[in-house]
């Protein structure tokens, strides 16, 4: 599955991601939109396989949004720049 393509899959449905909007809580919007991502990304990938790779992807890019706003807290060292071509 190409990292890429579940981002921009996952990208049209808010209510995957965006923890203001209303649909966040709704399990069945939630539930419709996984089907539909699972659909445009293809290959054979299950619901439940974009979803792990979505919460992956999630978490990587949380982890890296911690370094970078770490080093830029008036530590001492050099600033941190992400190499993860799927940060910026």
């Amino acid at each position: 599955m190409a990292d890429e393509k579940l981002i921009e899959a996952v990208r049209d449905f808010p209510c995957l991601w965006q923890l203001s909007t209303r649909a966040y809580k709704d399990i069945r919007a939630k539930e419709k939109a996984w089907k539909i991502v699972a659909d445009k990304v293809g290959e054979g990938c299950s619901v439940d396989d974009c979803s792990m790779k979505w919460k992956s992807l999630r978490n990587k890019f949380v982890r890296e949004i911690k370094k970078v706003k770490k080093r830029k807290t008036g530590e001492e060292g050099p600033v941190y720049v992400s190499c993860w071509p799927l940060f910026n």
